[in-house]
């Protein structure tokens, strides 16, 4: 595709508090992942600089307790997709 590069990743299994590879992305919900789908395109505007956008495409799964009068009355569950776009100039040494 000329200049552009694209990548991805596929992940399985359960994740709970992880940081990305690059430290871009913190994944500090209360919750648990089994499944993140992760895009990357880079285009290159200089022989340092790349214009990077990532999207992230991630199962989500929460417990929430509830309380009446201090007791524990009920457990609820979320199960969600949660979808993330980043993007940014990143300098290349």
């Amino acid at each position: 595709l000329g200049k552009l590069h694209l990548s991805g990743q596929y992940l399985f299994g359960e994740m709970q508090g992880f940081v990305e590879a690059g430290g871009y992305l913190v994944s500090n919900f209360p919750g648990t992942s089994d499944r993140k789908i992760t895009g990357s395109a880079y285009y290159p505007l200089s022989k340092n600089l790349n214009l990077v956008f990532r999207y992230i495409n991630q199962s989500v799964r929460e417990e929430y307790n509830i309380y009446s009068s201090g007791i524990e009355s009920n457990t609820y569950n979320y199960n969600y997709t949660k979808h993330s776009i980043t993007g940014g100039i990143s300098w290349i040494l």
